[in-house]
């Protein structure tokens, strides 16, 4: 019961107090009313004329997106005509064009897009770089643009400056930036699967011819006749395998370049590849005569049917010219600048003109209080 009397007396205690608190602080308020009323109206007059003063800035924005059809060498790479028939790649579209996208926001974060950017517009005069400083403008045009990857896996560029046609063309330009290093990559990577595949080819037709001679040599010899017809029907299966072993060798040495290891498309691969190594094993030799060298031959012969036409796509890859982004939206030259927001200026001015005068009342109140503190206790002592 007395818990709750005193309990009860110490709300009361707090309540008169922010009755007296507040009986204390109208007071004051109505004393200083007009600096309170002046310092409202001139800082709310300064921040309205600041808002028209302030530079302003516009934002353009363009928009891509990767193509449709990605590998998982990403959007950068130029093998998904080759290996479309992988295992695994149908399955992994979704994930592929997200790191296609996100390859592109590397390609629009790097040095050389930027460079090119500002060599484009000359930019270190735009920006009044005092000492030319290519590496200072780059900074500042990074603190002007901003590259956000939407849930819908499509980049948008927005670019904000002072002039509001060279926003737009600045937006463009980035685009414009992102196909053309984007397209150098993908030639570059086409250029070295070319020279890889091109490798396999001349070896194989170098085995091929010597198997040939080898053959022709065993069969004047010998004064052996071998029918293609009968030797084909036997050996063909044969053939097939080493064919299908030629091309999964390919495929897993252009992934080998770009993947990990220990990526499961790869890992698949090999687990193919020993596969193939296993059932070739389980077939007998056919002796030392003709069918022996003729296999040789019969095999050599599929695995360039299966290596030619893939060499032949990567020189279609390696010499495409096409843009290898799809361009949702081309930047428009703004109507309205972005920045500054007048509203937002005068707001925050009026709201700083209320704390300044607020705080400059609860100073002066507490060294009056003070002063007269001092007073009462050097009277009292002189009394």
């Amino acid at each position: 019961m007395s818990s709750e009397n005193d309990q009860g007396r110490s709300d009361q205690t707090r309540s008169g107090m922010v009755r007296v608190d507040l009986y204390k602080v109208l007071p004051v308020l109505v004393r200083w009313r007009r600096l309170i009323v002046w310092s409202f109206l001139i800082v709310t007059a300064v921040s309205v004329g600041l808002s028209f003063v302030l530079p302003k800035w516009y934002k353009a924005t363009a928009s891509v997106m990767p193509p449709k059809e990605q590998d998982m060498l990403g959007s950068l790479g130029t093998a998904s005509a080759l290996l479309r028939g992988i295992p695994g790649m149908s399955r992994s579209v979704g994930m592929s064009q997200q790191l296609g996208a996100y390859n592109y926001l590397a390609v629009l974060k790097s040095r050389t897009a930027m460079e090119m950017v500002v060599r484009k517009f000359d930019l270190i005069r735009v920006y009044d770089v005092d000492d030319q400083s290519m590496e200072k403008a780059i900074r500042a045009l990074r603190d002007n643009v901003e590259f956000t990857l939407q849930d819908e896996d499509y980049i948008t560029i927005d670019v904000f400056d002072r002039d509001p046609q060279r926003a737009a063309q600045m937006a463009d330009y980035f685009v414009d930036v992102l196909n053309q290093i984007s397209l150098g990559l993908s030639t570059q990577e086409a250029h070295d699967n070319r020279e890889f595949i091109e490798k396999r080819v001349r070896q194989t037709q170098q085995e091929l011819a010597a198997a040939e001679d080898t053959l022709k040599v065993y069969l004047e010899n010998n004064e052996v006749m071998l029918s293609p017809d009968q030797a084909s029907a036997s050996l063909g299966g044969v053939a097939d395998l080493y064919g299908l072993k030629a091309r999964k060798e390919v495929e897993a040495g252009v992934l080998e370049k770009t993947l990990s290891p220990d990526n499961p498309i790869l890992q698949s691969l090999r687990l193919e590849l020993r596969e193939i190594d296993r059932k070739l094993a389980l077939i007998p030799e056919s002796g030392i005569g003709a069918y022996r060298l003729y296999r040789e031959v019969l095999i050599r012969q599929k695995m360039l049917e299966v290596l030619i036409p893939m060499l032949e796509q990567s020189k279609v890859e390696e010499q495409r010219t096409v843009p290898v982004i799809l361009v949702l939206d081309r930047a428009r030259v703004p109507e309205q600048y972005d920045h500054p927001k007048k509203r937002v200026v005068v707001g925050v001015g009026a709201v700083a003109g209320l704390l300044f005068s607020l705080l400059y009342i609860v100073s002066r109140e507490r060294l009056l209080q003070i002063r007269d503190l001092v007073a009462r206790e050097w009277k009292h002592r002189t009394h």
